[in-house]
């Protein structure tokens, strides 16, 4: 964890200070550059809180105390959601920052959630403290952690790489103008409640797919995956056509303005049809889990989050002057990408395993 924060600290003073030539290389656009330059410093100024939060939980995982994790993310969620509309628009007495408003929301939330995720761990024990006695007799904290390592390091790579990848869109974003990067940071905020849902599936799944495979029973795999999967199809549905159906004023909620209000519309549209992805995406990345495999997703995430995504985001968004349209559209290709590319690679595991 000391470790995890000196790079972190280190990393987010580099790229704060050479924020500038980084928005440069991505484009040179002089009417958003110091929005862009903003935003990016704002960020990389909460890097540490991010990373610790992305190491903590990738242990806790580890050792299946999902309950905390899913608790730091759904706080990071509602508190993303209540900054934003504070501090975007100036509600309730706070400065109306716009696109530097949503990016102290991003760092606001991430810190809540690392406070969430650092509670456990300030035992007198420390990380002993959080795991079962009776399965760890004779085993040091040393050697427990060695044990434990490789699955936390390849959770915590995954999640890293998805943030990064998120940001580097984000960036992208804010080079065509302020107005569409608001609008971008409160997509992601629906996003994100999908992301939510699909993580309690794929906890879920780790908890019941693992117990099979240490039980013995593997053959009750199939039927827990059915399970999952028709419960993350319904659940998907229902999210969808909330966004679908009351978009609109999600948007309105923080900003009451025609125009973005009826673009959120059609944002909320894109990301209802992403939702179904992730969900189902979700239950088959907690299937591989629960059956200790967690390198393919971490490769697959790695391909579709830093090479697809902000590939797609910058030739959509950028060079063909889509826009705020070709970003979401790059999203949704990445993520119909990755659901296909998680759901053929579990196929595989599962058939391997079952000679």
């Amino acid at each position: 964890m000391r470790l995890t924060a000196v790079i972190a600290l280190a990393g987010g003073v580099i790229l704060y200070f050479c924020a500038r030539p980084v928005m440069i290389l991505c484009s040179n656009q002089k009417d958003t550059m110091d929005m862009s330059v903003a935003y990016f410093r704002i960020i990389m100024g909460g890097m540490v809180f991010q990373s610790l939060t992305l190491m903590m939980n990738a242990a806790l995982r580890g050792i299946g105390k999902t309950k905390i994790t899913l608790l730091s993310n759904s706080v990071i969620g509602v508190t993303d959601i209540i900054f934003n509309y504070f501090l975007i628009g100036g509600e309730a007495g706070f400065p109306a920052l716009g696109v530097a408003g949503a990016a102290y929301a991003t760092v606001i939330g991430t810190a809540f959630g690392f406070v969430v995720s650092l509670f456990p761990f300030l035992g007198h024990k420390g990380f002993m403290s959080l795991t079962d006695k009776e399965k760890l007799k004779g085993f040091s904290e040393k050697e427990m952690l060695r044990k434990i390592r490789p699955t936390v390091l390849n959770l915590f790579g995954e999640n890293f790489l998805m943030r990064i990848g998120f940001l580097v869109s984000g960036v992208i974003v804010a080079h065509i103008g302020s107005f569409n990067t608001v609008v971008y940071s409160i997509g992601m905020i629906l996003m994100n409640i999908s992301i939510a849902f699909g993580e309690g599936l794929q906890t879920a799944c780790v908890a019941l797919i693992g117990r099979c495979c240490g039980a013995g029973e593997r053959e009750k795999i199939p039927s827990y995956l059915k399970t999952a999967l028709i419960t993350g199809a319904i659940l998907a549905v229902i999210i969808a056509s909330s966004y679908a159906l009351f978009g609109e004023e999600f948007f309105r909620f923080f900003l009451n303005d025609k125009r973005f209000a009826k673009m959120g519309s059609s944002v909320s549209l894109i990301v209802a049809f992403v939702c179904i992805f992730q969900i189902e995406r979700s239950v088959y990345i907690g299937a591989m889990r629960g059956e200790k495999e967690v390198v393919i997703p971490r490769r697959i995430a790695t391909l579709c989050v830093l090479v697809i995504n902000p590939l797609l985001s910058y030739v959509f968004g950028i060079v063909m002057r889509y826009g705020i349209w070709g970003i979401w559209i790059s999203i949704a290709i990445d993520q119909v990408i990755w659901f296909i590319c998680i759901r053929v690679c579990y196929k595989k595991f599962l058939d391997d395993k079952m000679k």
